[in-house]
């Protein structure tokens, strides 16, 4: 009866998670990696609802030449595509606004005169905006710049996306060429299609290679399936989780799936090594054997992962909280669940040669260690040392563009656009108006000269705003220079000027506006100082009566990577420090949590010891590493560590690390080997943090199981008389 309530309440809460699962909401839009009330996303926000998104999509294409004929085909083109769903509009040059006339009459004109290309293509190639956007004549390249309606998932950007693509292939027809796609929304797309290759390819690879090594380890289809059964249960409640709070699923959830696989197999191995071969009704004995280290492992890898809950940035602080959440669920299916579903299977194992072989192996090993234990120490110690100073070369650094490699369809397009127009990172100065009106001409004369002081800045391409707009108007119109315009004029031009593209840069109030800097830079440090540049001009500005801030696309990616590094020290120190406590608390000893720690801390310093030889930098991928790896290294630590504690008080300090090495060395060795080939498979991605992510992991992981073989047993031996004052105080 125990059993078919354990089953029954197995398969609800499976089917309740995939119920769940079903409702994901895949959005891996740059808001989702802020916190909402952080001001800069805050004003963000607000400017985008204003003033639009800078969000966009931007074609490009290279016409065999301009003419009639040719622009003709364009424009039909462009005109159908305006109609498809969930697009706000299509900007270009048949449709940017000129301001144009003279003294008698000024007026915006919104439409191209295909008849007259040749004369409109001079005009626009002179304007300040097409020029930077629509048009490199010279080149023959035109560009389509696509603002969508506000959408918040990515599965809809890459549909949208697609669509646009399909019916732009008509352009064909008019000589034109796509030659790249630039813009933050191609950014978006082309990081979810490469979740969906780590979801579809990945993810089964993974599985497929970590089932192969279960049946070659144990001979065994009926474990294969348990395991397939566990490690699936254990991503549905961990996804279901993401739909049943409406946390959005994105690239960093995408590591979920392989975690909480790599954590069940790491259980069941433990299970399976301590069942007895060809006995199927084993199994219950085996889950008593390994209950407490498997139970004390699930809860110091669930505080683990819980302390990335200390992060501030929601996707690192999700798969915390569901990763903690997964490894409960792990914990209780490997001590619960498999072991009757091994015994309902007659699963029977077959592992006894190949335990024989690796022990073989390990003996070498082990008494090597037990020979020299001092030395083994010092040079343990002395490797940690030298990649301890290697690690000091890790730098925080992050770009999204970065992330994929040189030649991929992204980094065409971004640099093509670079190359032709203007950066690609955008900076929104947001002018908020306290006292008078943004219509004031001396204000305006002040905006204007705090421009010109940005444009000089090295790598601001563009600086544009409302003051930009009314100039051009107040030149066509007085023919006079700025300087004579005065507060009545600049009322006067808003009340004739019939556009829209003033209204993008600043309301109708003339309460709030926005100055934008398009920058070439992309990585997130040289953005923060390209910002803190701005905001000294910004403060050397005589801006009494406006209340200044920086948005943007480039201002929230800076903020993101600010907050990375203050949570990745918050969760790797809230991290170490409760999963010590619950050592010492669990093994209720000082000594025994604090000599469990230095293994499991070592792995850590060998990962950034490899981050700085390999230049690999600290972002929201690798950030990550030190709490999962401390996470997943503790399980196997307290596994050998409870092993050597038992066999030493049975046996004698040798003899009894030598049992504990047949007992869980074999173990953890095999566990290893398939975590860190399953983390190794995710460099197959063209992803640079997934990959940086299944790199590092593997290299903490096996470094983990050389300090646990290695140093470990040798810390025991030379400490065993109690100067870590375990023996006495254990009471396992």
């Amino acid at each position: 009866m125990k059993n078919k309530i354990i089953i029954l309440s197995f398969l609800a809460v499976t089917l309740l998670s995939a119920f769940f699962a079903s409702n994901v909401i895949v959005s891996n839009i740059p808001a989702t990696y802020l916190p909402k009330d952080m001001p800069s996303n805050v004003l963000n926000a607000k400017l985008r609802q204003q003033f639009g998104s800078d969000e966009l999509f931007i074609f490009m294409f290279q016409l065999e030449e301009f003419s009639k004929e040719s622009l003709s085909k364009f424009q039909a083109v462009v005109e159908r595509a305006k109609k498809i769903e969930n697009i706000k509009e299509i900007r270009s040059i048949f449709d940017h606004e000129v301001i144009t006339g003279d003294s008698d009459a000024v007026y915006v004109k919104k439409e191209f005169d295909i008849d007259n290309f040749e004369t409109e293509l001079k005009e626009l190639e002179n304007d300040e905006v097409a020029k930077d956007l629509y048009l490199d004549y010279e080149n023959k390249i035109l560009t389509l710049v696509v603002e969508p309606n506000l959408i918040g998932e990515s599965l809809e950007r890459h549909e949208l996306k697609t669509k646009v693509e399909t019916e732009f292939k008509n352009l064909s027809a008019s000589g034109a060429t796509l030659i790249g796609i630039a813009g933050e929304l191609s950014v978006d797309t082309h990081q979810f299609e490469e979740m969906l290759d780590v979801l579809t390819l990945v993810v089964p690879l993974t599985s497929i290679f970590s089932m192969g090594v279960i049946f070659f380890l144990f001979r065994s289809i009926g474990s294969i399936i348990v395991l397939q059964i566990g490690s699936t249960a254990v991503t549905a409640i961990c996804i279901g989780l993401y739909g049943a709070f409406s946390l959005p699923y994105n690239m960093v959830s995408t590591m979920i799936p392989s975690l909480m696989m790599a954590i069940t197999i790491s259980f069941f191995i433990h299970l399976l090594n301590h069942s007895e071969d060809e006995d199927s009704n084993s199994y219950d004995a085996a889950a008593k054997k390994v209950f407490r280290p498997t139970f004390y492992s699930g809860v110091t890898t669930s505080i683990g992962l819980f302390a990335l809950a200390a992060s501030p940035i929601p996707p690192i602080r999700f798969i915390g909280l569901v990763g903690g959440v997964g490894v409960i669920g792990s914990v209780l299916f490997t001590l619960f669940v498999a072991p009757i579903l091994l015994s309902l299977f007659r699963v029977k194992l077959k592992k006894k040669s190949f335990n024989d072989a690796l022990m073989s192996k390990l003996d070498i090993l082990i008494s090597t260690v037990l020979n020299a234990p001092r030395r083994t120490a010092a040079f343990m110690l002395s490797l940690l040392l030298v990649f301890g100073y290697m690690g000091t070369y890790v730098e925080s650094e992050s770009s999204l563009y970065e992330f994929f490699p040189k030649d991929h369809a992204l980094n065409r397009g971004n640099n093509l656009f670079k190359k032709h127009f203007v950066g690609t990172t955008p900076i929104d100065i947001s002018l908020k108006v306290e006292e008078g009106s943004l219509l004031n001409a001396d204000r305006m004369r002040t905006i204007l000269g705090m421009q010109e002081k940005l444009e000089k800045l090295e790598d601001v391409t563009k600086v544009y705003s409302f003051a930009n707009i009314l100039r051009t108007f107040h030149n066509k119109f007085s023919l006079s220079e700025f300087d004579q315009a005065s507060n009545e004029m600049l009322e006067q031009y808003l009340f004739i000027y019939d556009g829209q593209d003033l209204y993008d840069f600043m309301d109708r109030d003339a309460g709030l506006g926005r100055i934008n800097l398009s920058l070439t830079e992309n990585r997130a440090n040289l953005i923060e100082r390209q910002i803190e540049k701005v905001e000294q001009i910004i403060k050397n500005t005589n801006l009494d009566g406006i209340k200044v801030a920086l948005a943007g696309s480039g201002k929230l990616f800076s903020d993101q990577e600010n907050l990375l590094i203050g949570g990745f020290t918050q969760g790797f120190v809230l991290s170490f420090g409760l999963v010590s406590l619950c050592l010492i608390l669990l093994f209720k000893s000082l000594g025994s949590g604090l000599l469990m720690m230095v293994p499991n801390l070592s792995p850590i310093v060998m990962c950034f010891g490899f981050m700085g030889i390999f230049n690999i930098w600290l972002d929201f991928g690798t950030a990550m590493i030190s709490s999962l790896t401390l996470g997943i290294a503790v399980d196997d630590t307290i596994h050998m560590f409870h092993s050597m504690k038992k066999n030493i008080e049975l046996h004698g300090i040798d003899k009894g690390i030598r049992v504990a090495y047949r007992e869980s060395g074999t173990s953890i060795t095999m566990t290893t080997f398939i975590l860190c080939t399953q983390f190794m498979l995710l460099v197959f991605s063209e992803f640079l943090p997934l990959k940086n992510f299944g790199f590092i992991t593997s290299i903490g992981l096996f470094s983990a199981l050389v300090f646990d073989l290695v140093f470990l047993p040798a810390l025991m031996k030379i400490n065993h008389e109690g100067f870590f004052n375990f023996k006495n105080k254990q009471t396992i």
